[in-house]
């Protein structure tokens, strides 16, 4: 069994329980400290966060953890933590400490060789007991769950230790043997708003509880973030200049405001605008002096004015925005999952069989060419947000000819002229398989093409027409002066209607072939 720590500079082993006592106020002074290349840091509501650096970089988590997206001038890059590259490793391992740190859920990156592991997030429920009556520090009976209170007693630090199996594929054994691991979690939240799962921690009522499970796996909406929309979304926790500012929402607007000389502001009941500041001696942590600031009675030292003023532009501006869910693994409940697509055929004489079956494509146009695409769950959620980089990301279709000889296609985007009548209609074919089933029957593949037998009938009939108007010609009766024609019901038509109305048949079958 393995034991890691989401932490790299706090490792901790499952023989050595974990000294879960130091005070909060020192670990943040020491976070801080350490990771003075972190100049801002904004924790949304839906936990999505993004991270700003003293070297004008930038970089944005997805709410799961699982996914990070960086930008510059000229080149954007989504990719999965687990695969950062090296120009990037170093600040994701760092915003990852910090999200872990205040997000509700953590996120742990299996400690395996990840090319071999199979199936992650088979979780193993653990359990903890409720059982203490102190109200500054706890250790389950189970020593798997520690917490500690600062001096304030405003902010809560919880130590966990929680399970992730796993199955795992030997490089030369196709037998898929089960691994485990323990990992030790650290949370820190505001006293007064815990996540759900810490609530009990003020009851102790002796009940018996779950320990949260942290994200371990692949996001499976890698490609429906929604990497720019953020700054409409209502902020959880504010960091800048070593101060976290975290927005309170329940059961009425607040604010908590954690410096790092371990002291705190905490906006009054009566006005959200006023707070209250308690420092403390250095020597045995005693209370010293408590002062109450607002916008009309500011502090005299210059850092203590600039705070109370950000902290009443985040109180006003967190007014103006309103909750709004994420697109994450998380969040199932919240944002319903693409279905899985089921086997479809469709079969148009005039141009194809059409197959789909477990994320195989084939298509055997009437030509005896055949084309072989293979595509994966992410890219048909890339194709739910973006068709273009879906296409560009399906990568190595192939298309036979009957002598054999074969193409592969660099991917569905680009095409050349050649292979654009094949590449084309497979296209049409992945975006219909996302449709509902509801959707598929009431309009079946290609139902409003020249290809479908409805239009392939209106043509026909459109044809018939034509055909009709322009075999008249043996009952024509010709005079010097006018040409009058009868049909076969005898009636007369004039040679100009009949010419009108052959125009309108072609107009009609012109409309249907353009569609």
């Amino acid at each position: 069994m393995n034991i890691c720590s989401t932490e790299m500079d706090d490792e901790r082993c499952a023989n050595k329980v974990v000294s879960c006592y130091e005070q909060v106020s020192q670990y943040l002074q020491h976070l801080i400290t350490h990771n003075q290349t972190l100049s801002q840091m904004i924790l949304y509501e839906n936990e999505t966060s993004k991270y700003y650096f003293n070297d004008g970089t930038n970089l944005q988590l997805s709410s799961c953890g699982a996914n990070y997206h960086t930008s510059t001038n000229d080149h954007h890059t989504n990719q999965l933590c687990r695969y950062a590259t090296s120009e990037t490793k170093d600040k994701v391992n760092l915003a990852l400490k910090f999200r872990n740190l205040f997000a509700s859920r953590a996120y742990v990156m299996v400690n395996s060789d990840e090319k071999l592991v199979d199936k992650t997030h088979q979780e193993k429920i653990s359990t903890w007991t409720n059982s203490s009556s102190q109200d500054q520090q706890f250790l389950s009976p189970e020593r798997n769950v520690e917490m500690t209170k600062d001096k304030s007693c405003h902010i809560i630090q919880v130590n966990f230790l929680s399970e992730i199996s796993y199955q795992q594929q030997q490089q030369q054994d196709r037998n898929k043997q089960q691994q485990q691991q323990q990992v030790w979690v650290r949370n820190i939240f505001p006293a007064c708003a815990p996540p759900p799962h810490w609530c009990p921690l003020a009851e102790h009522d002796g009940h018996e509880y779950e320990i949260p499970l942290p994200y371990n796996k692949t996001c499976d909406k890698q490609f429906r973030h929604e990497w720019d929309g953020d700054e409409e979304q209502p902020i959880k926790l504010f960091y800048t200049d070593k101060t976290f500012y975290w927005i309170i929402r329940h059961p009425s607007q607040s604010m908590q405001i954690w410096l790092d000389d371990g002291s705190v502001m905490t906006s009054r009941p009566d006005n959200k605008f006023y707070y209250n500041h308690v420092t403390y001696t250095t020597d045995d942590d005693t209370q010293q002096q408590q002062r109450t600031y607002s916008a009309t009675s500011l502090p005299h030292d210059e850092r203590l004015k600039n705070i109370v003023m950000r902290a009443n532009r985040l109180m006003i501006g967190c007014q103006t925005t309103q909750p709004s869910t994420s697109t994450c693994c998380h969040d199932d409940d919240l944002l319903p999952t693409r279905p899985q697509i089921p086997p479809h055929v469709a079969h148009l004489p005039d141009l194809a069989r059409f197959s789909y079956v477990d994320g195989n494509v084939q298509i055997r146009f009437i030509d005896h060419v055949t084309l072989y695409c293979d595509v994966t769950n992410d890219q048909f959620d890339m194709l739910c947000v973006n068709e273009e980089h879906a296409f560009r990301a399906i990568r190595g279709a192939r298309i036979f000819y009957p002598d054999g000889t074969y193409i592969s296609c660099d991917d569905l985007f680009h095409v050349s002229d050649r292979l654009a009548p094949y590449v084309r209609p497979c296209r049409d074919w992945l975006r219909w398989l996302l449709g509902s089933e509801a959707q598929k029957r009431e309009s079946p593949f290609l139902d409003e093409t020249v290809f479908s037998n409805k239009v392939k009938d209106l043509i026909d009939d459109e044809l018939d027409k034509i055909s009709n108007f322009t075999t008249i010609h043996h009952d024509v009766i010709c005079s010097d002066h006018d040409v009058i024609c009868s049909d076969h019901d005898g009636k007369d038509l004039d040679v100009e209607d009949m010419l009108r109305r052959n125009s309108e048949a072609l107009q009609q079958i012109d409309i249907l072939l353009n569609k």
